[in-house]
């Protein structure tokens, strides 16, 4: 992940930040991070100003923990998640919890050390997290909501094919579009108001 002029990455459970002017690197954190299980397993970073947070794991069984970059504190540690899906922002962690058919929301504000359930989610087939809002895939419906649980079904037969940073790869026919979450949600909410009926 890049944070500011220099690079993250995770090798051997720490975090260094690489300076590629000078091709040095240095380790961020006294502390480490493991997966649940150590042998197999994939991680990310994602960076939001002063704060990083890392992911590390596998097949349903993950750790996420946030650092300040700045003086290698760490904020939160081995918050437990069930899916690789997870967004950081500006003062809190969100990720997903739970088993199958019992998914749910949550929220980790790492500077307050406060946690809440957002939302339980249920059955779903995918859940594609930005930082303001998700997508909800169903069987026979796509949802989209913002955190504060204002959501709307998406009234057109679509697809989703994936997230890039906070946009959606939607997919419509035989091809796929970037579009913003936010914008995304305005522009059916907005039409939801126009048309009678129309998102319902």
């Amino acid at each position: 992940a890049v944070a500011g002029d220099s690079v993250l990455f995770l090798k051997d459970h720490i975090i260094y930040s690489y300076n590629p002017q000078d091709n040095s690197a240095k380790r961020i954190s006294e502390d480490t991070f493991p997966p649940p299980y150590r042998i197999y397993y994939k991680a990310d970073i994602a960076v939001q100003g002063d704060f990083a947070a890392v992911i590390t794991g596998i097949a349903g069984s993950y750790y996420i923990s946030a650092i300040n970059i700045s003086t290698g504190s760490v904020l939160i540690k081995n918050i437990a998640a069930s899916s690789f899906e997870f967004v950081l922002t500006e003062d809190e962690i969100i990720c997903i919890r739970g088993t199958s058919g019992k998914w749910s929301l949550n929220r980790y504000e790492y500077k307050v050390k406060r946690n809440e359930k957002i939302k339980p989610l249920g059955n779903l087939i995918g859940i594609y997290l930005t930082d303001k809002g998700y997508a909800l895939e169903r069987e026979d419906e796509i949802i989209i909501s913002d955190y504060d649980n204002n959501s709307i079904k998406v009234p057109f037969d679509c697809r989703i094919s994936g997230r890039c940073r906070n946009s959606l790869i939607i997919g419509y026919g035989n091809n796929n579009y970037i579009i913003d979450f936010s914008l995304f949600l305005e522009e059916i909410t907005g039409l939801k108001e126009k048309i009678p009926g129309f998102a319902d």
